[in-house]
C-alpha cells in the first residue's frame, strides 16, 4: 500500500489539527508566513489564508501535505531538546538554532 493511498484516507479532523499545529509552531519558533510558506510549498497569499484559518491543509495536496508534517516533526524535535518554555517565540531557546553560524574552515 502506497503512501498515497494513505494520505487520502486522513480523516477530515486531521486538515484542522495539522493546519493548526503549523501555524502554532511557526509562531513558537519566530517565523513569518513567507518562511512558512517557503518551507512547506505554499504560495504567500496560501499561507496568509492558512494563518488566518480561512485555508486548510489537505491530504490531496501531497506535497504540502507531508513538508507540513515534517515541518511539524521538526519542531517537536527542536522543543524536545531545547524547549520553548518559560520564553516562547523569537528568543526562545528553540529558536536559537536559527542564529548559529556555521564554522568557517
Amino acid at each position: 500500500m502506497g503512501a498515497t493511498t494513505v494520505q487520502q484516507k486522513a480523516a477530515p479532523g486531521e486538515a484542522i489539527v495539522l493546519s493548526k499545529a503549523v501555524t502554532r509552531a511557526a509562531a513558537l519558533l519566530g517565523l513569518t508566513q513567507r518562511e512558512v510558506a517557503a518551507a512547506i510549498g505554499l504560495s504567500s497569499p496560501t499561507a496568509s489564508r492558512l494563518f488566518a484559518g480561512k485555508y486548510r491543509l489537505s491530504p490531496s495536496r501531497s506535497k504540502e501535505w507531508e513538508l507540513a508534517i515534517l515541518f511539524v516533526r521538526l519542531f517537536r524535535s527542536l522543543d524536545a531538546l531545547w524547549g520553548t518554555r518559560p520564553r516562547r517565540g523569537p528568543g526562545s531557546r528553540a529558536t536559537t538554532w536559527r542564529s548559529v553560524q556555521p564554522p568557517s574552515n
